[in-house]
């Protein structure tokens, strides 16, 4: 009986406290909602004097109806930032804001527009991407005076039939998305920039499009869709400067492209090629031609498209792959643009890898040949910074004489899905198995191997940690469900992927450092992974002992590793990585590494 009591008192007890605990939860819920509710109203009464209203980032739930109350003694509203929050719906009265100028609604939880969005004419940029929507109202159209749109990372299949309307129109961004066709892009005079890679489209005729009267259009980015054939209308685009038309299912390439007077780059790697475009040899203005992984070009188009292409006066660059410079023979040897380069088998499927060695094409063709440290680039949603420029300076920095050298393997995704796939099989570890197993495969020939990432490409730093030796991640997401930029998935998903890239990069045994700015966010997220961190080195049986590392810098920007790019501040941060790495490879090697001239030379021993 005197246990009975006891057992009651204890069950009662626990009642008491957990009541007590919901009780305190309720009332932090509450302080927030009112210290929110405050910062809300105090931006919104700022507004009324700047006509800029900012409420990015405070996990807003729903839209602040409160900044429709304007007055007529009101600075009108004109740029209203309301990204990087929890909302799912956004009223029609949006459309009374007929000032406004720019509209962020990148990051939340939207499934829709609203048709009234048509009644402001005076917008001129609307950024959505990292949403739920599945189209677009066509009432979008009537805003005449929209220059920029982007909504990357949705689940858009269709476009708006009208979309040609929108005439000053200079930027339209649509990748990761799920379209199977493009709109009649009819006389958009202005436009200068499309970005549709990682859709599904598969005829760029459809609708009557023959881009005739896109006079402006300088970039046009196609990479991974599925695409069979490339009209010769592309001929007509004759601003055009670059051209990607990578990853799709292409046969062959209109002739019509030699007649681009100032196309500098084209992409036309992985694909079905069984010829190639041997009239570009005499473009005034082609630089950088990429033709790998095109598996069903035989010998003979190679070689007589190499040897041809030597006239080309321009051209800096032409890549091809490991298999094709075997089908060849030393043809090739002769061709200075021609760069060598190791890329999976397109039925891997595993994605955009691209393994490119210190001695080029000297060692390109030697699986055994490999420089100590291998360097993985992580790309980025848009794409920047731009890891290859940089580690070209980095090996100007390094000195081509000292004995110091590295491999470069890019990884990218094209299709915007956080290197998981937008199949959706609703198995996260499947979904990312064939980027890992790509990189496991790669970087255990290596001894040491530096991970660099920005965003998306840090998130993926940290998810695929446990096969390097140290990692750099420039402002990476981690929970992407609070991130700024995140793909078009369920919470659940978001959970799921959170808990992987935790598991990624706490089982590592890799130096991890997280380089942020200031930006509360962007230091919100790198928190999560550095306590993390600190609490499992904090458990005795912990396997991970070391800590992982934050650096915070002045700046107040998503795109850090950008900022840092314009001076030498992000190259030499990566020196730094590279030589501690290198010098950590030579002393894992052999005592003839370790005994070389140039080993001694970095130890003040010689």
């Amino acid at each position: 009986r005197r246990r009975r009591r006891r057992r009651q008192r204890q069950s009662s007890w626990k009642k008491t406290t957990s009541m007590s605990v919901s009780i305190l939860d309720d009332v932090d819920k509450e302080e927030e909602n009112e210290q929110l509710d405050e910062v809300v109203s105090k931006r919104i009464k700022k507004s009324r004097l700047t006509g800029r209203l900012d409420l990015t980032g405070l996990n807003l739930t729903e839209f602040p109806m409160e900044i429709f109350d304007i007055t007529n003694d009101d600075a009108p509203l004109t740029d209203l930032q309301i990204s990087n929050n929890r909302i799912y719906h956004i009223p029609e009265e949006i459309g009374d804001l007929q000032l406004l100028e720019r509209l962020g609604l990148a990051g939340n939880r939207l499934t829709k527009l609203p048709e009234s969005i048509g009644k402001l004419q005076r917008l001129q940029g609307l950024w959505a991407h990292g949403n739920l929507l599945k189209n677009l109202p066509e009432s979008i159209c009537s805003c005449q005076s929209l220059r920029n749109l982007s909504v990357a990372g949705n689940r858009i299949r269709k476009l708006p039939e009208n979309l040609s309307q929108l005439v000053a129109l200079e930027e339209l961004s649509v990748p990761g998305n799920q379209l199977v066709e493009l709109p009649n892009l009819g006389k958009m005079f202005n436009l200068s920039d499309i970005d549709l890679h990682g859709n599904f489209i598969e005829d760029l005729s459809a609708n009557g499009n023959d881009f005739q009267f896109l006079k402006a259009l300088e970039t046009f980015s196609l990479q991974g869709n599925q695409l069979k054939s490339i009209p010769g209308s592309l001929g007509n685009l004759k601003r055009l400067r670059s051209l990607n038309l990578a990853e799709n299912r292409i046969q062959q390439v209109p002739e019509e492209l030699r007649n681009l007077p100032v196309l500098t780059s084209v992409w036309l790697y992985s694909n079905d090629l069984r010829s190639l475009p041997k009239e570009l040899h005499k473009s005034q203005s082609l630089r950088q031609l990429w033709i790998e992984n095109n598996e069903k070009l035989d010998k003979s188009e190679l070689e007589a498209f190499i040897r041809i292409m030597k006239d080309a006066k321009m051209l800096k660059t032409l890549g091809i792959d490991t298999e094709q410079a075997r089908k060849i023979g030393g043809s090739f040897e002769n061709v200075s643009a021609v760069s060598v380069a190791a890329v999976p088998n397109r039925s891997d499927n595993a994605g955009y890898f691209k393994l490119v060695k210190w001695d080029g094409n000297k060692s390109a063709l030697d699986d055994s040949k490999r420089a100590p440290v291998l360097i993985v680039s992580f790309g980025s949603a848009p794409g920047v910074p731009n890891w290859g420029g940089l580690l070209k300076k980095l090996r100007k920095k390094v000195g081509e004489n000292d004995g110091k050298s590295y491999d470069v393997l890019y990884v990218c995704d094209v299709e915007r899905s956080w290197y998981a796939g937008n199949k959706m099989t609703g198995n996260l570890e499947e979904e990312v198995s064939k980027w890992n197993k790509q990189l496991e495969d790669t970087c255990t020939k290596y001894s040491r191997v530096l991970f660099l990432g920005d965003s998306m490409g840090a998130t993926a730093s940290l998810v695929f940690a446990e096969h390097a030796t140290r990692v750099l991640a420039f402002c990476p997401q981690v929970d992407l469900f609070a991130a700024s930029i995140r793909p078009s998935r369920s919470a659940n998903w978001m959970r799921k992927y959170k808990t992987l890239l935790l598991q990624g990069a706490l089982k590592s045994e890799a130096d991890v450092t997280i380089h942020t700015g200031s930006w509360t966010h962007d230091v919100d997220q790198a928190s999560i992974v550095v306590d993390s961190s600190e609490k499992q080195s904090e458990e005795a049986d912990a396997k991970r002992k070391k800590k992982i590392k934050k650096k915070m810098y002045p700046v107040n920007n998503h795109r850090l590793a950008l900022v840092l790019s314009e001076d030498d501040t992000l190259v030499n941060v990566v020196k730094e990585a590279f030589e501690t790495e290198y010098m950590n490879a030579i002393s894992d090697g052999t005592d003839t590494q370790k005994n070389s001239a140039a080993t001694l030379r970095l130890l003040g021993l010689a």
